[in-house]
């Protein structure tokens, strides 16, 4: 009994690699709708309704699994703005009846953009314009913006706005064919950063959590990829990171809350061949975390446009030349989990069933695994805890744990012997592996239920000592053949607690 038990644990830690919370690769796809689209454009309306233009016009309802088609032959941009209200170019086009009916209100226009904070709503426009147009009044009328350098015309091809609190609240910056630009006075003006000129290519724009403008552009004679950082709210950037590697050129960039150090919070961008790199260090570094699915073959197929969904899921559309279409894909959870992925599973029990220990106690074995989600090495702790009839943490631990850089599913790994004492009160128990800080912070934790049954008397020492065996040692696959002992002390947050 006790081999079969080893080869149940041994065999368990492979396959949590596979178990909620703990995934092959950092990031993996699925498609969107009922058809491939070839969107030439995404966007998202406050209703969570899925907007796509082919030039058609598209819709898909939240939770919906079938495109509704709206309008023929639109354009290549769609901007919902309200429950009615849709914008549409080139030209730009207005609809106040969800998408039956368009009137157009200006004869340029490219990519749409909303400042999510003022309202004003801006337009890319051709060149030997100022590049931008704004509208005060929801895209009933349209203004050409001023650019304090005229020399050079630049279309923006994305927009952020700084966010409240920001020292620089308000102020939009512009990627734009030649480089980047930035508005005080809502889209009216622009001025030159400090890279601009016909040089630069940017390509994508984005707030950090840590209130820097991080921005994605390409450099005359340099090779591949460059992504530069403003702290100063994109007036002036500073070159972070150089991938060195051409492949067509980055569509996308933005950034979210979370990662290694929330103060920084995560930054992401996909290149044309749908490559998906994430940073945690403030766009120092990158490593890949997943590709888009499609076929790749510059410039004929290609990656066309990406966004995040309001669920953090990633969306992006796949583009074909010709009359083929490419689908819509998103990924299949959040871009940004929790730092550290934990899964903890009990040896020989069916999946979502309890451990049942009887009256006189017991053991039980069950199998651990820790993956590092983010892109740089993270020292945490780890410890188990329970919590029921009575509360004990840690049971177990904490163990210094050392996770390499984009390692969810290769991580550390144990099979742990865990004790129940007769003592413990009879009831259900959830026990909990956790990670992050103890007494300070969790960062990821995994839980499984205990069913302890009644019928031993209680005894002394408010529940016994609950023992743990093979913290301490590497699992690799197998269950551990000795282990440390761990008695239990005083839970240091919370204490033991006995509940009636």
């Amino acid at each position: 009994m006790r081999l079969l038990s080893l080869l149940l644990a041994a065999l368990l830690v492979g396959s949590l690699a596979s178990a909620p919370g703990v995934r092959a690769q950092a990031l993996s796809f699925e498609t969107v709708g009922d058809r491939p689209l070839d969107a030439d454009d995404l966007a998202f309306a406050d209703d969570s309704t899925l907007w796509a233009i082919d030039p058609d016009v598209l819709r898909l309802p939240r939770d919906g699994m079938i495109w509704e088609e709206v309008a023929e032959n639109i354009g290549d941009y769609i901007l919902p703005l309200g429950p009615d209200t849709l914008l549409a170019s080139p030209p730009l086009r207005r609809s106040l009846d969800g998408g039956q009916t368009f009137t157009e209100v200006f004869d340029e226009g490219e990519a749409l953009f909303e400042a999510p904070h003022s309202g004003t709503l801006l337009a890319g426009t051709d060149p030997g314009t100022s590049g931008v147009a704004y509208s005060l009044d929801r895209g009933a009328t349209w203004q050409q913006a001023t650019l304090l350098d005229p020399s050079i015309s630049a279309e923006a091809r994305a927009v952020a706005e700084l966010p409240p609190g920001h020292p620089h609240a308000g102020r939009l910056v512009a990627a734009t064919w030649d480089g980047l630009s930035y508005s005080d006075d809502g889209g009216r003006t622009w001025a030159p950063s400090s890279l601009w000129g016909d040089a630069y290519t940017a390509t994508g724009v984005a707030v950090g959590a840590d209130g820097a403008v991080y921005a994605t552009f390409g450099e005359q004679w340099v090779a591949g990829v460059q992504v530069a950082a403003s702290t100063d709210g994109g007036a002036s950037y500073e070159v972070v990171y150089g991938s060195g590697v051409t492949i067509g050129e980055i569509q996308w960039i933005g950034a979210l809350p979370g990662g290694a150090d929330p103060e920084v919070g995560v930054v992401v961008y996909v290149e044309h061949d749908g490559s998906v790199w994430r940073s945690d260090d403030g766009a120092r570094s990158f490593g890949p975390v997943g590709r888009v699915p499609f076929t790749y073959a510059w410039p004929s197929s290609r990656m066309g446009h990406a966004l995040l969904g309001p669920e953090g899921r990633l969306y992006v559309a796949g583009s074909k030349s010709g009359a083929d279409r490419e689908w819509v894909f998103r990924t299949t959870d959040p871009v940004v989990g929790p730092a550290v992925a934990v899964a903890a599973e009990p040896v020989g029990v069916p999946p979502g069933d309890p451990v049942v220990v009887g009256p006189e106690g017991g053991s039980f074995s069950f199998a651990v695994r820790l993956g590092n989600e983010t892109t740089v090495p993270l020292s945490v702790e780890a410890w188990s805890a329970v919590e029921g009839p009575l509360v004990r943490e840690p049971v177990a631990g904490p163990v210094g744990v050392s996770l390499a850089p984009l390692s969810p599913s290769s991580g550390w790994s144990r099979v742990v012997r865990q004790g129940v004492p007769a003592s413990a009160p009879p009831g259900t128990y959830t026990y909990t592996v956790r990670v992050g800080k103890l007494g300070a912070e969790v960062i990821g934790e995994a839980s499984f239920e205990i069913v302890k049954e009644a019928g031993a008397p209680l005894g002394t020492g408010e529940g016994g000592d609950w023992t743990a065996e093979g913290w301490d040692e590497a699992a690799a696959g197998e269950a551990p053949s000795s282990g440390v002992s761990l008695s239990v002390s005083p839970n240091p947050v919370r204490g033991a607690a006995t509940v009636a």
